[in-house]
């Protein structure tokens, strides 16, 4: 939950004081209400420092919010309220009261009311105003400067000083959809729906009050999300070219690796290739392998290795320690035919050689009960290829 912290000044109280409760005493202050007991009004001068560090009007903190805190600016303003009451009074900030770096300002006047009494008075400070539905914005200057927040919170008077902290009362969900950008996806919030166009990075913003639930079928939320003051629900999803799998590989420079569907050739010979930059490393095999469920089968024309994503972090190489059922239909995967030795054997090039100039290379060696994923071939025989490519 982000905070801001507001400390009241110490206050010049001028309290209109009723020394005798008889109806005689000319310096007494008292509201009579219609019968009831007599109700003091008082008139406090009250200063409130305001100090935005760590907030923003999404609610960003930490890396996300950096650099966005939104900056005061003079005629902004912080309404007290009376608990179970009305509004006592705005308090205006000034051109003079705002710090350089805008982050924090000092909110100034005077808060008129009957019933404010030390210690027991419950006020409440507000500032901005609660969204009533969703807000979408395509950018988190946009959204800030659309002004959707709101930061409140109860505390008691007191003529020594306050500390209190104001919550945001909204709740903040950040859409990043690489290779998406243009596109609309629909929010669900009960029966409203809401679309949000994401912009040209794939970027999209929906801001909306505290509580809201919502679905959102395009990102695969299907199960529905109830969202929390000030919280920020970032949602990423992959771009995976078409004809690849993501199988949950990454590379030594912390790329993801998206496996092509199918080979492009069985008779390749690596010395003949000059470009192999589309080729897996020796690293990605051994990725492959270390990361990934391995099961030996045939798809109705080849022996070969299913390679599945893991549906779990135990399940890897030929472990399946989660119990799961791997299913092509179900999980993310992709077949490495066995080409050779009467479909008993796969070999697949890696674009690394032994070393420059040497007349070997790695690549992936199998068998139903043996994978070796940095073996070493000739350069000069053919084998089989199967192309990756790697995110932005």
């Amino acid at each position: 939950m982000k905070k801001t912290f507001l400390r009241i000044l110490p206050l010049a109280v001028a309290v209109l004081l009723a020394t005798s409760c008889s109806k005689d005493d000319n310096n007494t202050n008292e509201v009579v209400n219609n019968g009831q007991e007599n109700v003091q009004t008082r008139t406090m001068p009250i200063s409130i420092t305001v100090n935005q560090k760590g907030l923003s009007k999404l609610g960003c903190t930490g890396a996300i919010g950096e650099n966005l805190q939104p900056i005061f600016k003079p005629g902004d303003k912080l309404a007290i309220y009376i608990k179970d009451g009305g509004k006592l009074k705005d308090l205006e900030v000034k051109e003079e009261n705002i710090t350089n770096d805008g982050k924090t300002a000092i909110f100034e006047g005077e808060i008129v009311g009957a019933g404010l009494v030390d210690k027991e008075t419950v006020l409440t400070a507000e500032i901005g105003t609660q969204i009533q539905s969703a807000i979408t914005a395509t950018s988190r200057e946009d959204a800030v400067q659309q002004g959707c927040y709101q930061i409140s919170a109860p505390f008691v008077y007191s003529k020594d000083g306050n500390s209190i902290a104001l919550e945001e009362q909204n709740a903040y969900i950040e859409v990043v959809w690489k290779n998406k950008g243009g596109e609309t996806v629909d929010f669900t919030f009960g029966s409203t729906t809401v679309p949000l166009t994401l912009n040209d990075a794939g970027q999209g913003w929906i801001v909306v009050p505290a509580g809201k639930s919502f679905t959102c079928a395009a990102l695969g939320i299907t199960t529905e999300k109830t969202t929390e003051k000030a919280n920020i629900y970032g949602i990423t999803r992959k771009f995976v070219p078409d004809g690849y799998v993501d199988l949950g590989v990454v590379d030594k420079n912390g790329k993801d690796v998206y496996w092509a569907e199918s080979n492009i050739g069985n008779d390749i010979v690596w010395q003949n290739v000059s470009d192999k930059s589309a080729w897996p490393t020796k690293e990605d095999f051994v990725a492959l392998w270390n990361n990934c469920y391995w099961q030996w089968g045939n798809d109705g024309t080849n022996n070969g290795y299913y390679v599945f994503k893991p549906y779990a972090a135990s399940d890897k190489q030929k472990t399946n320690e989660s119990g799961h059922t791997y299913s092509t239909d179900t999980d993310p995967y992709i077949f490495l035919p066995a080409a050779f030795s009467g479909g008993y054997n796969g070999v697949y090039w890696s674009s690394t050689p032994i070393k420059d100039g040497a007349d070997y290379a790695y690549c992936l060696d199998f068998y139903p009960d043996y994978v070796n994923p940095e073996y070493d071939r000739g350069v000069v025989y053919d084998y089989s290829v199967r192309l990756v490519r790697r995110s932005n």
